[in-house]
């Protein structure tokens, strides 16, 4: 009975009328108006989510890229093979204002399925950024993405493969370099360029000391650098 009892009276307390319902306030209702108008981009900006040029140009993740090279940086395979089936002589290593090719994007932001869509595709794999000399290869080793530098030499044969990873940028830096430089997060990019014949000594890394500063990514003149923490 004192069980029945505590369950009405806990029916009654939950149970308010109408005009009993607390009444959001000037101030509160002014909050959830403020937070509904930031753009859906900036709330991810605002989170600790990476962001790219190309996504950040965008209204939302949901939003078609607009071109090749926004599809590779952010990853969307599928959107570039939807580009490449609807256009006659598509050409899939067109340059961005940039001066680099889809793959670049996509070896750079690490999508393994964009990359090797893009080289089932065709693309150039070999193909060099005009300012920096550098190719897909580079920026992999870069980023110490030993997955991606697989994908891009693992088919090859070895003659290629060997003049593939011993391919010089503007500054004569080549990748395994590049992959030493990132110290411990580059151990397995460096192992494996060197398993596929890459070049290297000590005292070749003794005389370039500090490599040459990294240029900086196309991203970075146009966003905030919060943006990409």
């Amino acid at each position: 009975m004192e069980n029945a009892r505590a369950t009405v009276r806990f029916a009654e307390k939950v149970s308010l009328k109408d005009d009993e319902v607390p009444q959001k306030t000037d101030a509160q209702k002014a909050q959830e108006e403020a937070a509904d108008a930031i753009p859906a981009v900036r709330k991810d900006t605002l989170s600790n989510k990476k962001r790219s040029i190309y996504d950040l140009a965008s209204d939302s993740d949901d939003k078609a890229p607009a071109s090749i090279h926004e599809a590779a940086e952010r990853g969307l395979h599928k959107d570039i093979i939807r580009m490449v089936e609807r256009t006659l002589d598509f050409e899939i290593d067109q340059r961005d204002r940039y001066g680099r090719t889809a793959l670049m994007w996509a070896a750079e932001m690490g999508h393994i399925e964009t990359a090797e869509t893009l080289i089932d595709l065709n693309c150039d794999r070999k193909a060099t950024d005009p300012q920096t000399g550098r190719n897909a290869l580079h920026l992999a080793a870069r980023a110490g993405n030993a997955e991606m530098l697989r994908v891009l030499l693992e088919d090859l044969e070895k003659e290629d493969r060997v003049a593939f990873v011993n391919e010089a940028d503007k500054n004569g830096i080549t990748a395994v370099f590049l992959a030493k430089q990132k110290g411990d997060d580059g151990l397995a990019a460096f192992e494996y360029l060197m398993e596929c014949g890459a070049r290297y000594n000590q005292q070749a890394w003794k005389q370039l000391g500090e490599l040459p500063p990294m240029p900086p990514s196309p991203r970075t003149p146009t966003v905030p650098a919060t943006a990409f923490t």
